[in-house]
C-alpha cells in the first residue's frame, strides 16, 4: 500500500470506479456477469451463541484461507459471520474456509453470489488514464479542497496505483495528475487538477454536495458512474471485507445498488453527505437485484486531509 500526500498546487482534476476482480479492469473489460442473489445456507447451529472472541477468530480464519472471490463481515445482530462466496468459488474452497474455522464453523452464515465478483473502472462523470495494461476509464467520485483552497478530486485507488496523468476525454484534455493512491488495504487515490483550470462545481449530477458522513445500516443511498448513471438503494452492510486477486480491502460498506465496470471510484451518497467511493461487486444494472461494495469516504478524506465542499 502506498500513500502520496499532496503538496499543496493548483486546480487538477480526475476520476474513475473499480469493482472486484484481478488487477485494473481496461476499457474492453468485460461487464460482470450474472447477478447477486441470496441463497444463504442453513445454519448449521442456530442455537449455538458465539462470542465475541469466537466470532473474531472465525473472521480471521475467512481471511487467512485467501479465498478470492469471497467477502466477509462480522453481523453483531445475527451473532455470526456472513460470507458470501461468488460463482468461482468452489464448494471446495468452502470446506476449506470452514475447516480453517474449526471448531467455530457453525458461525459461518455462507451466501452464494451468482456472478463473479469484480473490480470496477471506468461523481459520476468519465476519467481516463493510462498504465501498464493500456487505458483505463474511471468514474470522478468527489471534487475536495485543502485548506489552502487547492482543487482535488477522489477515486478509486485501484484507479490510481501505477497512473500518473488523468483526462476527462480519451487521453486528449489533460486534467490532473495523481497525488495520492491506497490500494489494496484501502481503495482510494487523489488527483491534483491542473493548475490554473476554473474551480469544479462541489456536486454529483445536479446534486450539491456539502458534506461526509459515515454510512448506516439500511441507511437510502445514490450513487453515480461513467458507465450506468444513477442508481439508488439502500445500504446492506458496514465494515465488510473483499478478497480482490491482488489483495484484501477492509472496512468497506455493503449496497444492493448495482453497478458495472467503468463506474469504479464514482460516489456513493445521501442526499448532500458523501458516503463512498464504488469499488467492486457483483451482478449488472440490467438484472437485478446486485451487490456492490465502497470505500468510505470519511476515511480518504482524511487520510489526504481534504474535504468536499
Amino acid at each position: 500500500m502506498r500513500i502520496r500526500r499532496p503538496a499543496p498546487r493548483g486546480a487538477r482534476r480526475c476520476t474513475r470506479f473499480v469493482a472486484l476482480t484481478s488487477g485494473l479492469t481496461a476499457l474492453a473489460a468485460t461487464a460482470l456477469a450474472g447477478t447477486a442473489a441470496h441463497a444463504g445456507t442453513v445454519d448449521p447451529s442456530p442455537t449455538t451463541t458465539y462470542s465475541t472472541t469466537q466470532l473474531s477468530a472465525v473472521e480471521q480464519a475467512v481471511a487467512r484461507a485467501g479465498v478470492v472471490g469471497t467477502a466477509w463481515s462480522v453481523d453483531g445482530t445475527s451473532g455470526r459471520v456472513l460470507l458470501a462466496a461468488d460463482s468461482t468459488v468452489s464448494a471446495a474452497a468452502i470446506d476449506t474456509i470452514k475447516r480453517a474455522a474449526g471448531a467455530n464453523a457453525g458461525a459461518l452464515r455462507i451466501e452464494r453470489l451468482p456472478g463473479k465478483l469484480t473490480r470496477y473502472l471506468s461523481g459520476g462523470d468519465a476519467i481516463y488514464s493510462r498504465n501498464a495494461a493500456g487505458t483505463l476509464r474511471c468514474s470522478l467520485g468527489f471534487n475536495t479542497q485543502d485548506t489552502a483552497g487547492n482543487h482535488y478530486f477522489l477515486t478509486a485507488g485501484h484507479c490510481t496505483n501505477g497512473t500518473t496523468d488523468w483526462y476527462s476525454d480519451r487521453l486528449v484534455t489533460h486534467i490532473g495528475t495523481t497525488a495520492g493512491s491506497s490500494y489494496p488495504g484501502n481503495d482510494y487515490g487523489l488527483v491534483a487538477y491542473d493548475p490554473g483550470r476554473p474551480a469544479p462545481p462541489g456536486t454529483v449530477g445536479d446534486q450539491d454536495i456539502t458534506g461526509a458522513a459515515n454510512a448506516q445500516r439500511g441507511q437510502a443511498a445514490c450513487r453515480r458512474g461513467s458507465t450506468t448513471g444513477t442508481h439508488c438503494g439502500r445500504v446492506t452492510g458496514v465494515n465488510w471485507s473483499a478478497r480482490y486477486p491482488d489483495g484484501v480491502v477492509t472496512g468497506m460498506i455493503r449496497t444492493n445498488i448495482c453497478a458495472e465496470p467503468g463506474d469504479s471510484g464514482g460516489p456513493l451518497y445521501a442526499g448532500t453527505q458523501a458516503l463512498g467511493l464504488t469499488s467492486g461487486g457483483s451482478g449488472n444494472c440490467a438484472s437485478p437485484p446486485s451487490v456492490t461494495f465502497f470505500q468510505p469516504v470519511t476515511e480518504a478524506l482524511n487520510a489526504f486531509g481534504v474535504q468536499v465542499y
